[in-house]
């Protein structure tokens, strides 16, 4: 402990568990705060953020504190005791294994899903209703189920400890393994909240201020700051500025709003410039059924993305996932059904860009 602590001190810390066995060590900035030291933890193979309290001489530590207000440097010793009864990483090694298929359920308990949809609730309730991303993700659209193509995505896009992805939502539905596909995506939520973003209605995310990441829609109902505003948890009500977010479709062949049979509305491309001018964004991305896996809405810059091939064994479609790098550089990755995703083309999102620039030819498509 010291009574003043430099601006460039640093902290050595171990992490124990209550046996006394090392479970952890890191080493990093007086001014890291305790939720950093637990994300940090689960990496390594821990527990879920959620489910740790990490303790300094008996005084149980906040999240939000750092080791400058703990007024610590050197080398620290912190115990951790786990909450929850869950054990997350098991859930995703029985998930993710290769020899894995329709058994994938038989190793693990319906206590033990119950336990992670409980965990993985207070996780989504801890964030703001926007999430802003400052770095590079990978976008996926519908699911629907597929599980076996989410698995490909991981082994193709990057591992969940080093890649940040993002979901637009219909995770699960007409599939076959939808218990699975919810099942690893709220395993990854739980270890690594920050890495992993899933949207649906209730959260939309803004990757590098550029670009807006939603279900479906805009709303004529409400603008943006009244999403940021929302408290949760609500419903989705059968109409209105929720509704919109998971529902609302674009339609070329209208100017501003209309009403849809689908409980929502419908857009123009009149509402899409001028959403994203007035708001300083870049392009919007949403999820919905697209032949070639990513579809242009005309000449504005809204993209629809699906990621998952032949959607309900009846629309042969193609999937694909979008790639957002550090310097805002948009790639689109496309595949066919039972197939990784390919390696795919760089297109620029500098401001600079005219809407046609980021459209790739159907030939770029393919990767």
């Amino acid at each position: 402990m010291a009574s003043a602590v430099n601006e460039s001190a640093e902290v050595n810390v171990s992490v124990l568990n209550l046996a006394g066995d090392v479970v952890a060590t890191w080493r990093g900035a007086v001014e890291t705060s305790i939720q950093t030291v637990k994300r940090e933890v689960a990496k390594r193979g821990g527990p879920p953020p959620a489910c740790q309290v990490l303790s300094l001489e008996e005084n149980h530590l906040k999240d939000e504190e750092t080791f400058r207000d703990l007024k610590c440097t050197g080398d620290l010793t912190l115990t951790l005791v786990t909450t929850g009864g869950l054990n997350v990483w098991k859930l995703i090694n029985t998930l993710m294994d290769p020899k894995g298929g329709p058994e994938y359920l038989q190793d693990i308990a319906e206590e033990d899903l119950l336990r992670l949809c409980e965990l993985s609730s207070r996780v989504f309730l801890s964030e703001a209703p926007v999430l802003h991303v400052p770095d590079g993700v990978v976008v996926f659209g519908s699911l629907s189920g597929e599980f076996h193509q989410l698995r490909h995505i991981f082994a193709t896009c990057g591992d969940v400890l080093t890649t940040r992805y993002v979901g637009l939502g219909n995770y699960c539905n007409r599939g076959e393994h939808g218990i699975e596909t919810l099942g690893l995506l709220f395993s990854y939520k739980c270890m690594f909240p920050e890495n992993f973003i899933l949207l649906r209605g209730k959260h939309v995310c803004v990757v590098q201020n550029r670009v807006l990441c939603v279900c479906s829609g805009l709303s004529c109902e409400h603008g943006f700051d009244f999403l940021q505003r929302l408290e949760r948890p609500t419903d989705i009500p059968d109409e209105g500025f929720l509704c919109d977010l998971l529902w609302a479709e674009p339609d070329l062949h209208i100017a501003g709003f209309s009403d849809s049979i689908r409980d929502g509305n419908k857009f123009g491309p009149d509402v899409v410039q001028n959403f994203l001018r007035a708001n300083n964004f870049e392009m919007m991305c949403r999820t919905a059924v697209v032949d070639e896996g990513f579809e242009w809405f005309g000449d504005t810059k809204l993209v629809t993305i699906i990621s998952v091939a032949n959607y309900a064994g009846e629309f042969n479609n193609k999937g694909a996932v979008m790639l957002i790098d550090d310097n805002g550089n948009a790639t689109f990755s496309v595949f066919e059904s039972g197939a990784a995703p390919k390696a795919p083309r760089q297109r620029s999102l500098s401001p600079s860009s005219a809407p046609a620039a980021l459209a790739p030819l159907a030939k770029d498509a393919a990767g």
